[in-house]
């Protein structure tokens, strides 16, 4: 399990719980009091929880409202498509868009993003390897990755030099 922490103003776990007194020093470790349960978390939890993807969760909810994605993205247990691994746009990639595609362009886009019923780690990718997305595209990872990309990826139409980077 991952963790993730924002330190921008104090400091908060998983974009829900935050450090309230820390460095309470103990016999056998450290504690740090937090202001609420910390839940096991899911690609949401670190996409709402880290500013870089405000883009990506606007475009998630509130641009594409017909489709329920984050009840998608927050299955676990087997009780979806999950595990995902999530190929997740930052702020700066969705400001080389001209513009954000409207809902039905947006859809079919976003889950192209996703590859469902895999956990596709960095260290996992071999050349050659494919999955299937959320939208039903079959990727294919091409390594080594062209620049700084770790791999690139080939989809369904063929398109190419679709870069990863780490």
């Amino acid at each position: 399990l991952s963790l993730y922490i924002n330190t921008d103003d104090g400091v908060t776990l998983n974009g829900t719980s935050s450090v309230v007194t820390a460095d309470i020093v103990a016999s056998n470790g450290v504690i740090h009091t937090v202001d609420a349960v910390i839940d096991l978390p899911t690609v949401v939890t670190f996409a709402v929880a880290d500013p870089n993807f405000s883009t990506l969760v606007q475009a998630l909810t509130e641009l594409t409202p017909s489709t329920d994605f984050v009840s998608v993205l927050s299955a676990q247990d087997g009780a979806g498509s999950d595990p995902f691994t999530v190929f997740a746009p930052t702020n700066v990639a969705f400001d080389a868009l001209a513009s954000i595609p409207a809902e039905a362009d947006l859809i079919p886009i976003l889950q192209h993003h996703v590859v469902a019923g895999a956990n596709i780690r960095s260290g996992d990718l071999s050349d050659g390897a494919t999955a299937t997305t959320l939208e039903g595209d079959m990727i294919t990872i091409n390594l080594p990755g062209t620049g700084d990309n770790i791999a690139d990826i080939t989809d369904g139409a063929g398109n190419t030099g679709i870069g990863i980077d780490a």
